[in-house]
């Protein structure tokens, strides 16, 4: 259930929820630094409007008011080790995610070091794009005429 209340981007509980057309709900503050034209739900990147015309999802707000001592989130473990530690690194190469010791551990050679990371946090606030399979390119347009999002190379196969 809890995963109900915390927010898909900044992964905390949810502040200021508001709700997508689509039935997502998001921090406000996470969608309105999201800088993607035309805004797309982090899920299912369904298209949305600016976040200012968004509602605000009552059920969650009730639900926070009512339980003001909320349990700790879930944190995201380390992929790498196996005591159960935090995970503080995300490798974009490796595409796992790392506590600090393990981090360390693995991206201490030459042919690892030069790989691209960032925090768990961070990389919750990446837009996701999907892969087009025919010009391997991310999907990051979105046609009018079909609804869906296409790459470049789309466009210019119509």
């Amino acid at each position: 259930m809890m995963e109900v209340f915390s927010c898909a981007v900044c992964w905390e509980w949810l502040k200021d929820p508001r709700v997508l057309p689509c039935g997502h709900t998001f921090c406000f503050g996470c969608l309105s630094q999201m800088k993607s034209e035309p805004l797309a739900c982090p899920l299912c990147r369904s298209p949305f409007p600016s976040p200012q015309g968004l509602p605000s999802n009552w059920l969650v707000l009730k639900w926070l008011s009512e339980n003001p001592t909320k349990p700790d989130l879930p944190r995201a473990l380390c992929e790498n080790c196996e005591e159960a530690r935090g995970a503080r690194v995300w490798c974009e190469r490796c595409e796992t995610q790392y506590c600090e010791d393990c981090d360390a551990k693995v991206h201490s050679g030459k042919a690892t070091q030069q790989h691209s990371r960032m925090s768990v946090k961070d990389k919750g606030k990446r837009i996701r794009f999907a892969r087009c399979e025919v010009h391997q390119e991310d999907c990051k347009l979105h046609c009018r005429d079909c609804g869906h999002f296409i790459c470049s190379g789309c466009k210019e196969d119509d």
